[in-house]
């Protein structure tokens, strides 16, 4: 368990302005990245030794419990950079090179095809992304075999829709935003001049930049035109940014978490925490943040949303169901929510991985009906959960393919 890697610096004070669960202070430089996969959360941080009397820890920690706990899964004296799961397999950018497991830590396996040191990673449909100091890569392996796709400069940040992909540049002045519409062949220039990215997200037909500029300030933008326009919302240098259904949080150097219900356009305070947030992940009804100190602290989501005023929608269970159950080919979704409101329906594996994305987007109340074609995308049989985020709620049902 990670207390038992604890140095005894400081006990973390919460300032924040609802209640957490939080770590006591690790003797790490930061806490670097946090990815979910199913109930399970992994963290990427700073561990080598402040000191060579220091002892040696661990670059990646698990939590089977939402972020109650975490413990040591691999990588000493490795700085984690990014985290990605795909199809079962972990990989992760550290300071030595690419590393993948797939039998949750107890192997690391090292790529050297990525040569350039790795700030970010990007899942588009079969396809992995990686955004370097030298541009993009992409790996059709579940993390092996990468190949240079395009641009040169500095990639931060990576978002993907289900027709693009869109690149922070952190590097070349006045170029902060990239598209590619043919899945990385060609790029685009897009994003407000002037900047340079720190965080990005695509949330529905929305897209959400954090920059940090010299003039006027660092600013939170968003754009409903794929980067062809752009208005500011807010005057914090973003981190990291993490979704629940309709709603986005933000993470700040100043220490703030950021709650907004409107895809970025308007922003509450919801936490404040003692160092600089830097990353954050949702596992279901739990928003878990990282920060420049090396805590880890835990928010239950409704929590977060009462004790800042926000509009929070009535919890009610929405009618959902999955038909035929068990099935061999094709499977009804059907899904009628109470309210409008964002939505994400996906499919996942027993490891938590998502299989298949079957919508996201806006839905309007009322009764809502897709299909999972299992056979055209030849999902092997066997036990898979439907999941509905909406609202910041996470709804499952348990579906059986039996071919």
């Amino acid at each position: 368990m990670v207390t038992k890697r604890l140095i005894a610096l400081s006990v973390f004070v919460a300032f924040a302005l609802t209640s957490a669960s939080s770590l006591h202070a690790q003797w790490v430089l930061a806490v670097r990245a946090l990815t979910s996969v199913g109930q399970d959360l992994y963290a990427g941080i700073a561990a080598y030794p402040q000191s060579s009397g220091e002892p040696s820890y661990d670059g990646i920690l698990r939590s089977t419990d939402q972020g109650a706990s975490w413990h040591d899964i691999g990588l000493a004296r490795e700085t984690v950079f990014a985290i990605v799961a795909t199809r079962g397999t972990l990989v992760v950018s550290a300071t030595s090179g690419v590393y993948y497991t797939r039998d949750f830590g107890k192997t690391w396996i090292p790529d050297t095809s990525l040569g350039s040191p790795t700030i970010s990673f990007c899942l588009k449909d079969s396809s992995l992304y990686a955004g370097t100091s030298a541009g993009i890569y992409r790996s059709t392996g579940q993390g092996t075999h990468w190949s240079h796709v395009g641009l040169s400069d500095m990639i931060v940040a990576i978002a993907a829709s289900d027709t693009e992909i869109f690149a922070g540049g952190g590097l070349h002045y006045g170029q902060s935003v990239y598209r590619s519409t043919d899945n990385g062949l060609t790029w685009s220039i897009v994003g407000p001049k002037y900047s340079k990215t720190l965080a990005l997200a695509k949330i529905g037909s929305k897209l959400v930049l954090s920059t940090y500029r010299d003039v006027p300030a660092d600013v939170i933008f968003t754009s409903s035109d794929n980067g062809e326009t752009w208005d500011s919302t807010l005057a914090e240098d973003c981190m990291a940014f993490a979704q629940s259904g309709s709603y986005l949080f933000a993470g700040t150097s100043g220490h703030s978490i950021f709650i907004s219900t409107d895809t970025g356009q308007t922003w509450t305070n919801a936490a404040i925490l003692d160092a600089g947030v830097t990353a954050l992940a949702v596992s279901d009804n739990y928003l878990v943040a990282g920060t420049s100190s090396g805590e880890l602290s835990r928010f239950a989501i409704s929590d977060l949303i009462r004790a800042r005023g926000v509009s929070e929608t009535p919890a009610q269970q929405n009618k959902f169901s999955v038909y035929p159950n068990p099935f061999s080919q094709t499977t009804t979704i059907s899904f009628t929510p109470e309210s409008s409101g964002y939505t994400e329906i996906s499919v996942v594996n027993l490891l938590g991985v998502e299989v298949a994305r079957i919508f996201s987007g806006e839905v309007a109340a009322g009764e809502h009906t897709f299909i999972w074609d299992a056979a055209k995308m030849a999902a092997p049989r066997g036990l898979y959960e439907c999941l509905v985020r909406m609202n910041g709620r996470v709804e499952k049902l348990p579906i059986m393919l039996t071919r």
